[in-house]
């Protein structure tokens, strides 16, 4: 019975581990996801209402449910300053991107600033795709290969 349950507890452990890496991979797709719809919301403003950019960062704040709400957030105390963006869910190769991004907002006029978008828009979508492309093929794996090894532990351990 003892073995029985370290096998369990192990598995369980296992599990939770690889639920832990399946569920960064998942904040990473929903953060991009959520960035997707900002830069679309921006430039659909700079289109057509050309709003000052804290009145589109109020509208859209309520809709973003992901680690790009505290981006939004620092972008807004931070804004006449050198930005600095905490790192969340993204890599280090990511975060320079999205703080110039940020950083971009606001400094041109509407046909430039149109441009620039567009740009971020096709760079974004693109990241998009690879991260989307990772979490297919690693999200699901990650919780059952946490389960496996929690097994192979417990046996190990009995």
């Amino acid at each position: 019975m003892n073995f029985v349950f370290i096998i369990f507890l192990t598995a369980i452990c296992g599990s939770m581990i690889g639920l832990y890496f399946y569920n960064r991979q998942k904040a990473r797709l929903d953060y991009y996801y959520e960035l997707m719809g900002l830069v679309n919301s921006i430039i659909s403003d700079v289109r057509f209402k050309q709003d000052k950019l804290n009145i589109v960062f109020s509208n859209y704040l309520p809709t973003c449910k992901s680690a790009l709400t505290n981006h939004i957030t620092q972008y807004l105390e931070q804004q006449n300053t050198n930005l600095i963006l905490s790192k969340h869910v993204l890599k280090k190769t990511e975060l320079p991107r999205i703080e110039r991004f940020f950083s971009s907002l606001g400094h041109t006029d509407s046909g430039t600033q149109l441009l620039e978008l567009e740009g971020y828009k096709q760079e974004f979508e693109q990241d998009l795709k690879r991260v989307k492309a990772h979490h297919d093929k690693y999200g699901t794996t990650s919780i059952k290969l946490g389960f496996a090894l929690g097994i192979g532990l417990g046996i190990m351990f009995i």
